[in-house]
């Protein structure tokens, strides 16, 4: 750290960005910035940003960046929406892989580069953006080893043209956020979830629904205040429930707006219920979008967004020993996945099939669990209803007794 400080301060820096880790979330956003984008594991980028005179948004103070992995890839800072400071960025197994520092959005000083093992692979040194032959370069490879000639470089990253993923376009780090070959600033879907960049409400974090609970244009994966209740997510005791007054009556941490009853089971403390016979209405497992009038699709896993990734295909949430992703009733073990009901909903299995005959009546309130009788009629005052006991088929049990 002191060789860092000293570093930044001959370069007339002074300490800016050396504190704590050049995090975001350990460094405050600076005065008339705030903080923007979400952290792993709901997005993979951070900084902050302040509105501008004529009322545009710029980045002004720390940033970060991870891997898909939840790795730190970039930590660094901007200034008047360019960056500035120290800068250093690491691959994706820990290994540092770049570092150097901005002045107003030029390199600036000496850059240091190494490889995936950790050996030093160049360094060069820069005048506000402008690289000095006089840097040192014993260290440096040679130029099919990874440090090409500037014949084999048009875009001047440092990347030889057959090893870049973008050739025309510099990038020295060689992001490839979705792994499909194509660096990010070449690649029109750059988290790879089969939507453009131009048209992905989160071009930079993954989300094949699309999900924008606020209707704001920023989808629920990098939108910092996804329901749009004024309380940014980090801070929101509700995140998917505006409830922009934050009352939380019992003060554990979640919102009323989004806590189930006392007498409403919620393992995972997500806001979602267990039970699927304990929901007004057909039961229905909660997922991207469907957040009401449904029970929890993962017990296991607080997952406040009901995304169902966050459980599937991976696992075996009710340990049953059938994994998620072919488990009919997720929730609920049932290792012989039994499902007498043809009609019944996708992914329900008779163990979580609270209308086995699908007749609108749950089965804890149908006279006929096995029957359909929409309309419950029993000529009798007590007993099942009339049309599973007048030759109607009944569910197996135990012969009658003889006697």
């Amino acid at each position: 750290m002191r060789d860092r400080v000293a570093l930044f301060t001959a370069l007339g820096l002074g300490t800016v960005g050396v504190i704590v880790g050049l995090t975001v979330a350990g460094r405050a956003c600076p005065w008339g910035a705030e903080l923007t984008g979400l952290a792993p594991p709901r997005g993979t980028e951070q900084w902050c940003q302040r509105r501008t005179s004529d009322d545009q948004f710029e980045r002004h103070g720390p940033y970060q960046q991870w891997h898909p992995s939840g790795q730190t890839a970039v930590e660094g800072g901007y200034r008047a929406g360019k960056r500035h400071g120290p800068w250093v960025e690491w691959h994706e197994n820990g290994q540092r892989k770049v570092e150097g520092a901005y002045v107003d959005g030029n390199q600036h000083g000496r850059w240091l580069r190494w490889g995936l093992d950790g050996v030093k692979q160049g360094e060069r040194v820069f005048n506000h953006g402008l690289a000095s032959d006089e840097a040192p370069v014993s260290a440096a490879p040679e130029p099919d080893a990874g440090r090409p000639a500037s014949a084999d470089d048009p875009d001047q990253d440092w990347i030889a043209t057959v090893r870049d993923n973008c050739p025309q376009d510099p990038n020295p780090g060689q992001e490839d956020q979705d792994k499909d070959g194509l660096g990010e600033p070449c690649d029109d879907d750059r988290d790879g979830d089969g939507f453009a960049n131009v048209h992905d409400n989160c071009p930079a974090a993954t989300n094949r629904e699309q999900v924008d609970t606020d209707g704001d244009g920023t989808g629920d994966a990098c939108d910092d205040d996804a329901d749009g209740d004024g309380v940014t997510t980090p801070n929101d005791n509700c995140p998917m429930v505006a409830n922009p007054e934050q009352k939380d009556a019992d003060a554990d941490g979640q919102g009323d707006a989004c806590e189930p009853p006392d007498w409403i089971s919620d393992t995972d403390g997500d806001g979602f219920p267990d039970e699927p016979d304990l929901i007004d209405g057909t039961p229905r497992f909660c997922s991207l979008g469907v957040l009401t009038d449904c029970y929890d699709n993962c017990l296991s896993i607080a997952n406040p967004t009901q995304d169902p990734l966050v459980c599937l295909p991976e696992g075996d949430a009710d340990g049953d020993g059938v994994p998620n992703g072919r488990d009919n009733c997720i929730n609920v073990p049932n290792p012989g996945q039994e499902k007498t009901r043809g009609q019944a909903p996708a992914g329900f299995g008779d163990a979580c099939d609270n209308d086995q005959d699908g007749d609108g009546v749950r089965d804890l309130e149908d006279n006929c669990p096995y029957v359909k009788n929409a309309d419950q009629k029993r000529s009798r005052e007590r007993g099942p209803g009339d049309a599973c006991v007048m030759g109607a088929a009944a569910p197996p049990g135990p012969p009658p007794s003889s006697r």
